[in-house]
C-alpha cells in the first residue's frame, strides 16, 4: 500500500511539471535545454540554485543550512522548489506571476508546500546575473528547525 501511495505522488508530481509524456513518445527523459530553458525577454526564467539568504532584521546575507538545489522557473509561469534534485522531482511547486515594471513577484502553492512559505515580494537580477528575492520565504524541508529568512539569491544553474 505504501509503494502504490508513493507511486501516485510521483505521477501527479510528473503531471504537475509536465514530465509526464503520452504513450507513444519519445520518453528518453527531458533534456536540459527543455527543463531549464530561458526566455530571452524574461531574464528570470530558468534554474536557480541557492547560494544566500536574507536575514530578516539587517538584511544580510548568510548561509542557509540546507540550500534550494533548484529553484525553477518557466516562461509559461510555473516555478517548482527542490531542495535535493533528482532527475525531475520537485518538492513542491506552483505558478507565478512578475510585475516587471515594479519588481514584484507572487509565487501560489499548489501542492506540498511548506505551511510557512510567503510567497510575495519582489525580485532583481544583478549584474553579475544573480536572482534576488526580496520579502520571500520559500520554506524549508519537511521536519527541518531552520531560521526563517525573508529573502533568497540565486545563481544560474549550469548543468543538471
Amino acid at each position: 500500500m505504501k509503494t502504490l501511495s508513493v507511486l501516485l505522488r510521483l505521477l501527479s508530481l510528473s503531471l504537475l511539471c509536465g514530465c509526464a509524456f503520452a504513450p507513444g513518445e519519445n520518453s528518453d527523459g527531458i533534456d536540459m535545454e527543455d527543463w531549464c530553458g530561458r526566455a530571452e525577454n524574461m531574464p528570470w526564467t530558468g534554474c536557480w540554485i541557492e547560494t544566500a539568504q536574507l536575514d530578516c532584521t539587517s538584511g544580510q546575507e548568510f548561509e542557509p543550512e540546507k540550500t534550494i538545489g533548484e529553484f525553477r522557473l518557466t516562461s509559461a509561469g510555473n516555478f517548482s522548489v527542490t531542495w535535493s534534485p533528482f532527475e525531475h522531482f520537485v518538492d513542491y511547486a506552483g505558478s507565478y506571476e512578475v510585475s516587471e515594471k515594479n519588481g514584484a513577484i507572487e509565487l501560489t502553492m499548489e501542492n506540498n508546500a511548506p505551511p510557512n512559505v510567503d510567497g510575495q515580494g519582489n525580485f532583481t537580477i544583478t549584474d553579475q546575473g544573480e536572482l534576488i528575492l526580496e520579502n520571500i520565504w520559500l520554506g524549508a524541508r519537511e521536519q527541518e528547525n531552520v531560521t526563517e529568512a525573508c529573502g533568497h539569491i540565486f545563481r544560474l544553474k549550469s548543468k543538471r
